[in-house]
């Protein structure tokens, strides 16, 4: 049998992790977004908690996939230093540049 070098986008685990990668990405946006208006409205500051505490938790998230990836994260700070946001980085594998698959 021989193995085929395939590049990481193409690898299941890492095609997993980016769609999960993405979601995260989307409601960090969305709560960025929520904490914008809270603070904007200048709401009660129950609500800036609700944010945050959402915010904390998808950062977490974020940090987690990144453990289990193959695939490196950056989590890079932004404007107000508890909103966090992931960006997938092709060039900086965690595990070897190429995982090897069994072809026919």
């Amino acid at each position: 049998k021989r193995f085929k070098q395939i590049q990481h986008n193409e690898c299941n685990s890492c095609v997993g992790y980016k769609k999960e990668n993405e979601v995260l990405k989307q409601e960090v946006g969305k709560l960025k977004e929520d904490l914008k208006n809270a603070k904007k409205e200048r709401n009660d500051a129950r609500d800036l908690n609700r944010v945050v505490t959402d915010l904390k938790r998808v950062v977490e998230d974020l940090r987690g996939l990144k453990a289990e990836s193959c695939k490196a994260v950056n989590i890079f700070k932004i404007e107000d230093s508890l909103t966090e946001e992931a960006i997938i980085s092709d060039d900086e594998p965690i595990i070897g540049s190429r995982h090897a698959v069994k072809t026919e």
